[in-house]
């Protein structure tokens, strides 16, 4: 069987486009301030724990400038890379503060939101926990 060079090319150069799926994730919160919507730009500062309280810091600390607040709710993108390897529980603390043209590297006022937030599988994500539990490589 012989393959033409321009085929062969073709699947070379589409091989390239190819990338493996992001680590990053959608947040999606909503901010009250004693008991109010809160609005506005706030900023966000996020980190990854491996227990509810305590625990230890999984990656570094994702910050979110400016992040536009409206009735309460906002929706932020954090990417901890890949902390997510094991089938450890992952908890979620967020600090937040209404915008003060500090970048959020800055943590001076930040406030921290309790309790941490666990993070659960999607439902079509939850198949691939089971991975973690294959017997072997072929998966039989």
């Amino acid at each position: 069987m012989r393959t033409s060079l321009p085929a062969a090319a073709l699947v070379f150069a589409l091989a390239s486009l190819a990338q493996a799926q992001s680590t990053a994730m959608t947040y999606q919160g909503e901010l009250t301030i004693n008991g109010v919507a809160a609005s506005g730009p706030h900023d966000l500062r996020f980190r990854l724990f491996d227990a509810a309280t305590g625990g230890i810091q999984l990656g570094a600390t994702q910050c979110a400038d400016n992040v536009q607040v409206v009735g309460g709710r906002f929706i932020a993108t954090v990417d901890f890379g890949q902390q997510f390897a094991s089938p450890g529980a992952r908890f979620l603390e967020i600090q937040t503060r209404a915008d003060t043209g500090l970048s959020c590297a800055n943590a001076t006022g930040f406030a921290v939101l309790t309790p941490r937030q666990p993070l659960t599988a999607a439902p079509l994500a939850n198949h691939a926990k089971s991975a973690f539990a294959l017997d072997a490589a072929d998966g039989l």
